[in-house]
């Protein structure tokens, strides 16, 4: 009907409201996710790394990550390979572009703006001790208003919703994804993702099975990469209840 919102536009306007609000560390590539490159690399893996990684920005450090010299441009790579330029007569110095640095506490709506008069396409995000936290594009930005996501994108978050209701997410998804595909409305006042609140709930390094009941939301560790929570399912409570149970707990039980 005529002055009607569709389902699109009104996610549109709901996003662009938010974006007002938002902080660009909820929508950021997390460090632990970030192909940073020691300075010292070879150029001819630091084309593999673009090649492997698929990101078209790259940051450059010395010494420590923390200590960031600059990007590195896929398309500088793109052109040395189609002018057949042999890399081991140049230089990382010379391919260096000036790092743009932002807060972690920057808007998300400030944020296209921001790249656009910084010629930039991605930005460091920085917290209060001058550590990386992330890093913040302008495909991260556009695809949180927009709601755009490609094949690539829908490959990588691997989210599955199962037939009893509930949810097999990343445990990097942020909270404002998972709210705006469910009507589960979580919020933390410190966590900005979905392996954030199980972690900080657990309070013991995770392990596949654990479990965290939160204010009638059930989460349960599906699978670990490392150190981070990888896979997570979260579905409501029949009973709510606060409550944790580790698989240690389970195994004492049994026996």
């Amino acid at each position: 009907k005529d002055g009607e919102l569709s389902a699109t536009e009104h996610s549109l306007v709901r996003n662009l409201l938010s974006a007002g609000t938002m902080e660009v560390v909820e929508i950021m590539i997390p460090r632990t996710h970030i192909a940073f490159i020691e300075e010292k690399t070879p150029l001819s893996d630091i084309i593999e790394i673009f090649r492997s990684s698929k990101h078209t920005r790259l940051p450059v450090y010395r010494g420590n990550q923390d200590n960031l010299i600059g990007f590195l441009h896929a398309e500088d790579f793109v052109r040395l390979q189609w002018n057949e330029i042999d890399t081991k007569e140049q230089s990382i110095e010379k391919l260096l572009h000036k790092p743009v640095i932002v807060t972690q506490t920057k808007k998300v709506d400030e944020m296209f703006d921001y790249l656009l008069n910084q010629k930039a396409q991605a930005a460091v995000v920085i917290n209060e001790f001058g550590g990386v936290e992330g890093l913040v594009s302008m495909k991260s930005v556009i695809r949180y208003v927009f709601g755009y996501k490609d094949g690539s994108d829908m490959k990588d978050d691997k989210i599955e919703a199962l037939d009893d209701g509930s949810y097999e997410v990343p445990g990097s998804m942020s909270l404002t994804a998972f709210n705006h595909l469910t009507n589960y409305g979580l919020s933390d006042p410190r966590m900005t993702t979905i392996g954030g609140i199980v972690l900080r709930h657990l309070d013991h390094f995770p392990e596949p099975g654990d479990q965290a009941e939160i204010e009638g939301i059930r989460f349960e560790v599906m699978q670990m990469n490392g150190l981070e929570i990888a896979h997570v399912k979260v579905s409501k409570s029949v009973n709510p209840v606060n409550k944790v149970t580790s698989t240690d707990t389970v195994d004492k039980e049994k026996s």
